[in-house]
């Protein structure tokens, strides 16, 4: 979860920039923010292993990150860093190429983006670096 000085510090300047505006439409738009940035730049990866059965055709995989969602498919690799060709027509459910005819763990990147429930003060989840790297572009996609 993000740092609460950093949090509070662009709540603070979207205030200034938006007169009147209430924080709970500010924390909407930031959420908006936050999915869109995710979306569109994929920064937001997990590696998430999961192992194989001998003939099963698809995996379901979960992201271990607080408040995310996965949503885009980057890599499938086996122990030895070697690419496993599949895809990921539906987030979260790894297809191999080819069925598996022996156990093996695999690790798959994936891409992540905020999603609800948000916080207990209602603010949207996001990685402790995200703010540190890229609060200016954060905060101009919440304006």
């Amino acid at each position: 979860m993000v740092i609460p000085a950093a949090l509070t510090r662009l709540m603070k300047n979207a205030r200034v920039n938006l007169p009147g505006a209430i924080d709970g439409n500010i924390r909407l738009e930031l959420f908006n923010a936050l999915d869109e940035f995710f979306v569109q730049t994929k920064a937001w990866q997990e590696d998430i292993d999961f192992a194989t059965v001998v003939d099963q055709a698809s995996y379901d995989i979960v992201s271990a990150e607080t408040g995310a969602s996965i949503i885009t498919l980057m890599t499938v690799e086996n122990s030895d860093d070697v690419p496993v060709p599949c895809t990921m027509q539906v987030p979260g459910t790894i297809v191999p190429n080819v069925v598996p005819t022996d156990v093996q763990t695999l690790t798959a990147t994936v891409v992540l983006t905020t999603v609800d429930p948000v916080d207990a003060d209602t603010n949207p989840y996001m990685p402790d670096w995200l703010m540190k790297k890229y609060y200016a572009a954060i905060l101009s996609g919440t304006l």
